[in-house]
């Protein structure tokens, strides 16, 4: 049986280092492997797209489409997407959820169902 030796402790911030006077506080949590992020808007208002890999690495623990089927119409959260923020952290709408993850011709989805999904 295959053992998960990855540690999720991303409250912790034992691993970002910033220079002397800056701090590290969380913008959004609750993200689930975000591989890419851009901002559109200027210093005062602007919105933050998350790109979120989903399953990123496959697992027992991560499995998109057993979630489908553990959980039919819910929100899956181990499928790609991208998600909106304000410049407050605040979830404002999700672009581009695939409908089926097990699906492999996509249908209606608009991301492959299985991550990761990267940006270039």
């Amino acid at each position: 049986m295959p053992i998960e030796t990855a540690i999720f402790a991303p409250d912790q911030r034992k691993d970002i280092i910033v220079p002397e006077g800056f701090t590290v506080s969380v913008f959004a949590s609750g993200l689930n492997a975000p591989t890419g992020i851009a901002f559109l808007g200027n210093k005062n208002k602007f919105q933050v797209f998350v790109l979120e890999s989903g399953h990123g690495i496959p697992s027992r623990c991560n499995d998109e489409a057993a979630f489908q089927t553990a959980f039919p119409g819910k929100p899956n959260p181990f499928t790609p997407d991208v998600l909106v923020f304000d410049q407050s952290g605040t979830l404002l709408r999700t672009l581009g959820k695939p409908t089926d993850a097990t699906s492999q011709t996509g249908g209606t989805n608009v991301f492959q169902p299985h991550g990761p999904a990267t940006s270039r």
